[in-house]
């Protein structure tokens, strides 16, 4: 009986480590800086967003624009670059328990934004970079 209880425990142990590694490894992101301007001055504020086209190409990866720069990483592989860059109207709605929300509007056409049909291939190299110059 001691040595099934050995052998049971032996066992576990060889199974839990074994499941231990199983999960999906993730894969290697590469890093991406760059400059955005409209209209011919830096972008001061934003997101730029790197979403992959091909189907199953993974999570969306952003990066916070600030003065016009912007640096972040994301996987290899052809994106399409998204760019939100918002503003306060000075309009504050109420919600429903009292709460405030401040009333945004964007700084950038639709074409830029959710409707953008910019392009970027994320090569396997430490230096992708992307230049903008919206107008």
């Amino acid at each position: 009986m001691k040595s099934f209880i050995h052998v049971l425990a032996a066992f576990t142990i060889v199974v839990a480590a074994s499941s231990c590694g199983s999960r999906d490894p993730q894969p290697p992101l590469y890093a991406i800086s760059g400059r955005i301007t409209y209209q011919g001055k830096p972008l001061e504020t934003g997101k730029v967003v790197f979403i992959p086209t091909e189907v199953g190409g993974g999570k969306a990866y952003y990066a916070q624009i600030q003065n016009g720069e912007f640096r972040g990483e994301a996987t290899a592989g052809e994106k399409n670059v998204q760019i939100i860059s918002e503003r306060p109207t000075g309009e504050v709605i109420k919600g429903d328990r009292g709460e405030e929300f401040i009333v945004t509007e964007s700084v950038l056409p639709k074409q830029y934004g959710e409707f953008s049909k910019i392009m970027f291939t994320v090569e396997t190299h430490p230096n992708n970079e992307l230049v903008l110059d919206l107008e």
